[in-house]
């Protein structure tokens, strides 16, 4: 079988030879370990990468001209990834990028999303977010203004030979619409930072509501068009919007405003034969989960254990959710012993149950050894081999 075949299989609870063997993401700082500690450095990363940039893995939502890891995928025949089509689905245009400020220890920029941010040049971080595009309801009125959805004007100029492989129904990789770094929640929060947007939800819900409504609108348009030209086998939703304690929106907020738009994506994309969409939310999700089941969504992902996220119990509590992610990250960092125990607690229920693809909750940190990493795909393998609803090929 084929990535796209295992992919397909897992999301549908039908039995296959294994689940996409995958993860989510790499910080350069643990390529940079890995290759002092045997790993041959063929592919590598960019230069240009700051150490809080970090590398798709197959899950990830990759799509040209991101980087993607390709040692590590090679070393452990890692399978192929999901494919993100290059068509730009947030609401204004692309800015040019500006640099503001920049010296050995960080850089002030204003990215291609008109968001200001201080970025920490030689740590993994978060950025240092300073400002962004929407500030008052009369930026978003000017915005909407100017607002461009012309399918011609969202795509690359390459797009014929980028999208070459996508026409062929015989392809190997997955497709999936949408994904990083848009999301309703997701987008919102990217226009308006996080306070403001959570201020705006009581003091300007309408202009919320505009602007989700146009969200909305927009994506379904560029997603007529793509089906038209290929087959996509998934959506994915950015969205970010939980931490440790839980939601950032309560969950009446979230059926005032996300319901709705979520329902309507989804009920769209089905009339045109996409029959999957998943959700990439950090933190503790579990008040929102049954919310997103209510509107259409079928998997979530990454289920951050430190926030207290627990797949098995997931598993059982959602019989019909895709569930993606789930791995303590932090046991990997242990040794073999730490990795066993938690392998043996997450996987074979899961992996029995289906709908099922098993990689750590997050970014692999250079906490983990290049050997410790070895060794924990090669025993996640064989817990796919021994648990998993198995099909010879």
């Amino acid at each position: 079988m084929n990535t796209r075949q295992r992919l397909l299989a897992t999301l549908n609870f039908e039995p296959c030879d294994h689940p996409p063997y995958w993860e989510w993401a790499y910080w350069p700082e643990t390529l940079d370990r890995w290759y002092s500690e045997g790993l041959e450095c063929r592919v590598g990363y960019p230069a240009s990468m700051l150490k809080s940039e970090a590398l798709n893995g197959g899950a990830g939502d990759w799509r040209p001209p991101m980087p993607r890891e390709g040692d590590a995928k090679r070393e452990l025949n890692l399978d192929d990834g999901y494919f993100h089509p290059p068509v730009w689905g947030r609401i204004p245009l692309p800015y040019e990028k500006i640099i503001l400020e920049d010296n050995d220890e960080f850089q002030i920029q204003r990215d291609i999303d008109g968001v200001t941010k201080k970025i920490l040049k030689n740590s993994m971080s978060m950025p240092m977010f300073i400002s962004y595009p929407i500030k008052s309801r009369q930026d978003w009125e000017e915005m909407k203004a100017n607002f461009e959805a012309s399918f011609q004007d969202r795509i690359p100029p390459d797009w014929a030979e980028v999208t070459q492989s996508l026409r062929d129904s015989q392809r190997s990789f997955p497709v999936s619409l949408l994904g990083f770094p848009e999301g309703l929640f997701g987008h919102l929060r990217d226009l308006l930072g996080v306070d403001y947007l959570l201020l705006s939800m009581y003091d300007d819900p309408a202009m919320i509501h505009d602007i989700l409504d146009v969200m909305t609108d927009l994506w379904i348009g560029l997603w007529e068009e793509q089906v038209a030209q290929y087959e996509v086998d998934s959506v994915t939703f950015w969205e970010d919007m939980c931490y440790r304690a839980g939601p950032l929106i309560s969950p009446k907020m979230f059926q005032t405003f996300l319901s709705p738009r979520y329902k309507r994506l989804t009920d769209a994309g089905r009339s045109m034969g996409i029959k999957h969409y998943l959700v990439d939310t950090d933190g503790d999700m579990r008040k929102l989960i049954p919310l997103w089941i209510e509107a259409g969504i079928t998997g979530v992902y990454p289920f951050e254990v430190q926030a207290g996220m627990n797949v098995e119990e997931i598993g059982k509590e959602y019989p019909e959710l895709i569930v993606l992610g789930g791995i303590d990250k932090r046991e990997i960092d242990l040794g073999p012993e730490a990795i066993d125990r938690e392998l043996e607690k997450r996987l074979p229920f899961l992996l029995q149950r289906g709908g099922f693809i098993p990689t750590l909750d997050h970014h692999v940190t250079p906490e983990a050894s290049w050997k410790d990493f070895v060794y924990y795909r090669q025993k996640l393998a064989e817990y796919c081999e021994k648990y998993s609803p198995y099909v010879k090929r």
